[in-house]
């Protein structure tokens, strides 16, 4: 076993059942998904909530500053992509 796989191992061993939360809780949180439409993604638990909340904010002010970018504002219809191709080989 390499150096990195020894540390790997040892480190998903130490946090084996180590876990915050109620496993009971959630496995019947998604026995009751499995039964109705079941979403793409699920959250369980208030950590990995806060860690998705988190990135969407992330996501929305990126969004929001590439909008008020300038090069945002340009067509790319295919007839302005077809002139700039046209333009870069002249």
């Amino acid at each position: 076993m390499t150096g990195f796989a020894r540390v790997f191992t040892g480190r998903a061993a130490s946090a084996n059942h180590n876990q915050p939360g109620d496993p009971v809780k959630a496995v019947t949180a998604i026995l009751r998904l499995c039964t109705e439409k079941p979403p793409l993604r699920i959250q369980l638990g208030s950590d990995a909530v806060g860690l998705v909340a988190g990135r969407l904010a992330f996501m929305a002010a990126e969004q929001a500053a590439r909008a008020s970018c300038r090069c945002r504002r340009t067509s790319t219809t295919p007839e302005r992509i077809e002139s700039a191709v046209s333009a870069s080989r002249l």
